[in-house]
């Protein structure tokens, strides 16, 4: 009876510890991937314009601060992976991302990164090939999502201390059940005199 017991509640745990994880995750790729969307978005725009001759002048005449700001910056980049053109600058500089990112791209014709140039930035990035030749790479920081990931742990984690606590409370109660029926059946055999 003990042994079942255990037995029951350990995989009450587990089985709250994995539903619990798996709200967790999909919930937190969600946030991530969705973070990709208007870089996606915008790269296919500007692949698209390229290969019509078109202007792209609107999405590379701005000047975001990549250390401080949450906007979507674009970064042309040469044949060899060298900024030539961009909305977005670090510290005045024109981003430069891995070259394993651009090799990647180079085969793949895409890529969807984080890129973490320094403590405190991070950016999602969607990297295509250009038609003109070069490189599309576009990027916002990531600093809104994560604050959203941060919560969504301790929510998470919230819950899964209550789904705990109960579990406590059950085994608890169990345990008082059975030291009561032990007393009232020991009672039962020894009468009070």
């Amino acid at each position: 009876m003990i042994r079942s017991s255990i037995l029951f509640y350990l995989a009450s745990v587990a089985v709250v510890t994995i539903v619990v994880g798996l709200i967790y995750v999909s919930v937190q790729q969600n946030y991530r991937s969705g973070a990709n969307d208007p870089q996606a978005a915008i790269a296919q725009e500007l692949v698209l314009q390229i290969s019509a001759g078109k202007p792209t002048e609107r999405w590379l005449s701005d000047s975001i601060q990549l250390e401080q700001s949450l906007a979507v910056f674009a970064t042309v980049y040469n044949d060899q992976a060298m900024p030539i053109r961009s909305s977005g600058f670090l510290h005045g500089q024109l981003p430069k991302l891995p070259r394993g990112v651009f090799d990647f791209v180079q085969k793949h014709g895409e890529e969807r990164v984080t890129w973490q140039p320094e403590r405190g930035v991070r950016m999602a990035m969607v990297v295509m090939k250009s038609p003109a030749g070069g490189f599309i790479a576009v990027g916002r920081s990531l600093r809104e999502i994560e604050i959203r990931e941060e919560q969504l742990r301790w929510s998470v984690f919230i819950c899964w201390m209550l789904a705990m606590a109960i579990v406590v409370c059950l085994i608890l109660v169990q345990i008082w059940f059975a030291n009561k029926s032990k007393s009232n059946f020991s009672s039962s055999i020894n009468p009070v005199k």
